[in-house]
């Protein structure tokens, strides 16, 4: 019989309440998978190190813990991602599966929690379920952790999928990213609100839970909301803790996909291999051409990833920069997948003046 390893990774915690919603889940997804032996790593080096020297609790990383499961002569590895987001450690995951393609009879990995629309309106119904009526002077605020991934964009969606179920004062902001508290702040005076109730968007309701929003220090959420006249109440619960993520994360683990050497089988198709972001290294960052966008995919035509344009006005024409410096007009430019309408010869997708006109790149 083939030996099967069920592999949940999370970024990890290191306060021990707040490790129990991790555990949660985990005992979902080990349920939902029985014949397979269950093991669990971390992404954050620095939290498993702290762990290992404080507890005295190893926790490996996914590489090391595929390195394990490669010398103990496992066929098949499940690998299931609690994070939240498609962000820079959901990346650094699937970084760290490729080198284990075809070291493995099936390596299969899981979307993260917010990968599809159902899956927002699932969470956001949850969330809704567990929160108490709000009065008409009242609001709910969840903390989110925030990154400049352009994954950030999850954020906005969640609340607007709130509004989707008619819940008109639930916001969101994040720690590390937009919409920041600021936003919150304007949101609630424009609603005339007195009473705000304060959660975390996270899976464990851990440092930044416990400082971030809810500590006694003057730039806490909570701090800075009683500084401006509201009257706080915090819930310190991760969403880990909910059955609803559980279920989202145990689904997304029976159907995960198989990796096959590039990110297009765990991506939906698309991504070919992974995207250069300007948040990553410097010796990454320097291999960016001069004049690129804050990020791109490498696999995009070279005619789009040299458009350095800034903005352009209906019958205009904009420049392309080729790789050898030279420039033209986009009338002259054969975009495949397009008709050649002239100057108006652009895509939704990449500039705001367009035709109209579908075309391959949309």
């Amino acid at each position: 019989m083939a030996k099967k390893a069920l592999m949940v990774v999370s970024f990890g915690t290191t306060i021990p309440q707040a490790r129990r919603a991790i555990e949660q889940v985990e005992q979902k997804l080990r349920a939902a998978f029985p014949d397979h032996d269950f093991y669990r790593a971390f992404t954050s080096g620095m939290v498993a190190r702290k762990i290992e020297r404080e507890e005295g609790i190893f926790i490996p990383s996914p590489a090391e813990l595929l390195e394990q499961l490669a010398a103990d002569g496992y066929d098949e590895v499940r690998c299931q991602s609690l994070h939240i987001i498609f962000g820079q450690e959901y990346e650094k995951l699937l970084a760290q599966l490729m080198p284990f393609h075809g070291r493995f009879a099936r390596l299969l990995v899981g979307q993260p929690l917010l990968w599809d629309t159902a899956d927002y309106l699932r969470l956001t119904r949850a969330l809704l379920a567990e929160m108490p009526r709000l009065d008409t002077d009242e609001a709910f605020v969840f903390m989110g952790h925030g990154t400049d991934h352009p994954a950030n964009a999850a954020y906005a969606l969640v609340e607007n999928c709130f509004r989707y179920h008619r819940a008109e004062r639930v916001y969101v902001g994040t720690v590390e990213g937009f919409p920041h508290l600021d936003y919150v702040l304007a949101r609630l005076d424009a609603h005339e609100v007195t009473r705000v109730h304060l959660a975390p968007l996270m899976l464990v309701a851990g440092d930044h839970a416990q400082n971030d929003l809810a500590g006694d220090g003057d730039d806490s959420w909570k701090s800075r909301l009683e500084g401006e006249g509201y009257t706080v109440e915090t819930h310190l619960r991760g969403l880990g803790e909910l059955d609803a993520v559980a279920e989202i994360s145990a689904d997304h683990c029976r159907a995960a996909q198989r990796m096959d050497g590039t990110y297009r089988a765990i991506t939906g198709g698309r991504w070919s291999r992974p995207p250069v972001f300007l948040s990553q290294p410097r010796r990454q960052q320097e291999k960016l051409p001069k004049g690129y966008s804050r990020f791109h995919f490498p696999a995009k035509p070279v005619h789009l990833l040299g458009y350095t344009g800034s903005t352009r006005e209906a019958g205009q024409t904009w420049t392309s920069k080729k790789p050898n410096g030279a420039r033209r007009s986009s009338s002259a430019v054969r975009r495949p997948g397009r008709r050649n309408i002239g100057k108006r010869n652009t895509c939704a997708r990449w500039r705001p003046a367009c035709s109209g006109l579908s075309c391959a790149q949309c």
